[in-house]
């Protein structure tokens, strides 16, 4: 989808990832109306990652309360939101 604010497009992974990852997504051309964003715990576990400034990958979802996301610098991110139980840390690798 094209906005004069950038484009966003989301899809589904190969089969390989289908069973833990419901959809990855990118957003390139991101203007933010703030410096900071709010992301409120979903029950889903979705890591987002900055690609024009690489820095460490933010995990948000399954938490208490919610989670902060510094904006000011953000131009094109990309996310992966995973399907219940997908993101466990004790799953043996699936490539």
């Amino acid at each position: 989808m094209w906005s004069d604010e950038g484009m966003y497009l989301e899809g589904r992974p190969a089969i390989a990832l289908a069973r833990y990852v419901e959809k990855l997504w990118i957003c390139c051309g991101y203007l933010a109306p703030h410096r900071r964003e709010r992301v409120l715990p979903n029950g889903r576990v979705q890591i987002v990652m900055e690609l024009a400034h690489p820095a460490p990958p933010v995990v948000l979802g399954i938490q208490t309360g919610c989670s902060v996301l510094e904006t000011a610098r953000l131009q094109s991110v990309m996310g992966a939101v995973f399907r219940p139980g997908g993101a466990r840390p004790d799953r043996k690798s699936v490539v």
